[in-house]
């Protein structure tokens, strides 16, 4: 174990102790650390810079600039923990998204009235600047998710270097957020089959004993014997299927089963698109994981269902 990584761990063992998770924190003395920035540093070492010049020739001009530049910085630091000081964080709902994209997720502020610079983040994650806080706002903080499941961003670090940029004002806190990440989408052929027929094969061996319904547009995945060539030549070439009477009382399924593939996360990844594709194009169709099964649906509930089922698998 290195070194950087043996701090990395003790460092959040011990914001843990020090700041649990909640769902709702209010600022004080335990949450905020101040330190000087860079800029800070390089100040402080023009300070003694100019205190010992001013020592060494007993010039007291350069003294009392040396002593006025310090009482900036010690006031810096009182502004600085005002500026933190009595702020309430509480989480908002994030909206689901799918692996490698970002989602914005919403952190309500109160008790912020005349805050500067606010400034939000996730770990290696994109920033949120907030200039200027009303009495009640909040701020959509951006994260991006790389795996499938219900992840926890961990802590976001909120940040500000009000009000000279001396100091560097944050703190680290867990709102016990939770962002519902389906698995990404890779495209892919994924038919649908009859629960009873777990191989396409069989399901294009099984002979239409019911009567004539209709036409209507070709669904991809569908069995190519099901189109109707005779419409497809008086309709320009515009694929179109015939429809049976049992079309309607058997159901068609996506099952992780049918795919002939070793990775597990590669098969939930083809699904999910395969679930985005279908629901799109209004089909009635159910989901089969082994032990987790799906009804036959159609519509927005339906979809999010599937794919929240395929995210928790």
């Amino acid at each position: 174990m290195t070194l950087k990584r043996w701090f990395r761990q003790f460092f959040e063992f011990w914001l843990k102790k020090r700041i649990p998770p909640q769902k709702q924190h209010t600022l004080g003395q335990h949450s905020i650390f101040i330190f000087p920035s860079f800029f800070g540093l390089v100040y402080l070492l023009v300070c003694l810079f100019l205190f010992v010049l001013g020592t060494n020739y007993q010039n007291n001009l350069i003294l009392l600039l040396t002593y006025a530049l310090v009482g900036f910085f010690v006031t810096s630091i009182l502004f600085s923990y005002a500026n933190l000081s009595g702020l309430t964080l509480k989480s908002g709902h994030a909206t689901p998204i799918h692996a490698n994209e970002t989602t914005q997720i919403p952190i309500y502020l109160s008790n912020c009235l005349d805050r500067n610079t606010l400034t939000f983040s996730f770990i290696q994650q994109r920033e949120a600047t907030l200039n200027l806080a009303a009495e009640q706002d909040k701020v959509m903080v951006p994260f991006k998710a790389k795996q499938r499941g219900l992840i926890n961003p961990q802590r976001v670090m909120l940040k500000s270097y009000f009000p000279l940029g001396l100091l560097r004002c944050w703190t680290h806190i867990d709102l016990s957020i939770e962002v519902l990440v389906y698995p990404a989408m890779v495209e892919a052929h994924v038919p649908l089959l009859q629960l009873d027929d777990p191989t396409e094969e069989q399901q294009k061996n099984t002979p239409d004993h019911d009567d004539f319904a209709g036409i209507r547009e070709y669904i991809q995945g569908e069995s190519i014997s099901r189109i109707s060539w005779k419409h497809v030549a008086r309709n320009q070439h515009k694929l179109v299927s015939k429809q049976f009477t049992s079309d309607e009382c058997d159901p068609m399924w996506l099952s992780i089963n049918q795919l002939r593939d070793n990775d597990v996360e590669n098969k939930l990844c083809k699904l999910a698109h395969a679930v985005e594709y279908y629901s799109h194009q209004n089909v009635l169709f159910g989901l089969e994981l082994n032990k987790t099964s799906i009804p036959p649906g159609m519509g927005e509930e339906h979809r999010l269902a599937c794919l929240e089922a395929l995210a928790l698998w």
